[in-house]
């Protein structure tokens, strides 16, 4: 994993990310929230929260907030730009994968 701290958040292809509390979070909508469009991928960044990889933070956060609304989940919402943290959990996460094969 080498390059410049932009290239290496760029890499990743999100912007941003969305995240919601996991503990409030039922399976059945954390599978909907997999699924739509503008999320990319998810991981756990902080203990109890999970984090959604979007393309479009605005796009993001209204398809997840409607896919809230529409499962009658009341959760904790955060949101955060990408951190060179993420590029490396993100990095590691497919290293680790690949290794567990």
């Amino acid at each position: 994993m080498t390059g410049t701290p932009e290239s290496l958040k760029n890499s990743i292809g999100a912007t941003e990310f969305v995240e919601l509390e996991k503990d409030r979070l039922p399976g059945a909508t954390l599978e909907k929230l997999m699924k739509l469009k503008p999320v990319l991928f998810s991981m756990e960044r902080d203990a109890g929260w999970i984090s959604f990889g979007v393309s479009d933070t605005m796009e993001g956060a209204e398809a997840i907030i409607h896919t809230l609304r529409e499962d009658g989940v009341q959760t904790g919402f955060r949101h955060h730009s990408v951190s060179l943290e993420d590029a490396f959990l993100h990095h590691a996460g497919q290293l680790a994968e690949k290794f567990d094969q």
